[in-house]
This record gives structure tokens, C-alpha cells and sequence, in this order.
């Protein structure tokens, strides 16, 4: 079975000015003892070239919306 891709609205942290990145997969997330979800490592195509693997870390705060990708 395939991870489903994602169009994901992001917007960094301290930034006013949201970003959209399409056919993102999510890798893994990761968080805290406190904080489950704190975090995700996403893939991002768009962003991939010889010397950027495309793979990025988004703040759960920073998603402004996540949606599936058909």
C-alpha cells in the first residue's frame, strides 16, 4: 500500500506569508513525553535537487491546511 500525498499550506513560524507545497508525503512525526505530535519529516518534490534531498520538518502550529492529493 502506497502513503497518500498531500497539498499542505505551511507557514513558518515567526513568517506572515504561507507557503504551498504539493504532493508532500509524510516520512515520519515525532514529539515529546509531554507532546505527542509536536512535529513531522515530510518530503517535498518540488524542493528536491542535487544538493537538497527535499525532506523538511513542519511544526504541527505552522499547517494552516493539510489535504489529500488524488
Amino acid at each position: 500500500m502506497t502513503k497518500p500525498l498531500f497539498k499542505v499550506c505551511y507557514e513558518k513560524i515567526g513568517s506572515s506569508i504561507p507557503e504551498e507545497y504539493r504532493l508532500v508525503r509524510v516520512l515520519s512525526h515525532y514529539g515529546s513525553k509531554d507532546c505527542k505530535n509536536l512535529d513531522m519529516t515530510v518530503l517535498v518534490p518540488e524542493r528536491k535537487w542535487a544538493k537538497d534531498s527535499g525532506i523538511r520538518r513542519f511544526d504541527y502550529y505552522g499547517i494552516k491546511s493539510m489535504e489529500v492529493e488524488l
